[in-house]
């Protein structure tokens, strides 16, 4: 793999690292507000991010894999990483969209004068 290749595949991770973590925290800062579907949204990013952490460490290790265990247990390992990225990529963007349908937890509603603080005469 070149350094240029790298590099590119590097910025392309934080890129998604980075989002994903604003995504986590966004969420989760709404979960009062949101309730449940906040928690959904959150989660549904923490899988995503693991799906980016999958996809990402045997392509750090291919060289270390392929000296160690060859080039036909390289490439299974490389299929079943996709299969579990996909997996997870699925599962992520699915509790995404769940959280997006969950009615919103109601806010509290604000409590108005009580009946003996109205101004003017009292109520009969």
């Amino acid at each position: 793999m070149s350094i240029v290749s790298m590099g590119v595949a590097g910025v392309g991770f934080l890129l998604q690292l980075a989002a994903l973590v604003t995504g986590i925290v966004l969420t989760l800062r709404a979960r009062r507000s949101h309730g449940r579907a906040a928690v959904l949204g959150a989660t549904g990013c923490v899988v995503l991010l693991l799906g980016v952490i999958v996809s990402l460490l045997p392509s750090l290790f291919a060289r270390v894999i392929i000296e160690a265990f060859g080039f036909q247990a390289t490439t299974s390992l490389f299929m079943l990483t996709s299969l579990l990225h996909t997996l997870l990529f699925v599962a992520g963007v699915g509790l995404l969209v769940a959280g997006v349908v969950t009615p919103r937890t109601a806010p509290a509603p604000y409590p108005g004068p009580h009946p003996g603080h109205y101004p003017g005469p009292p109520p009969r």
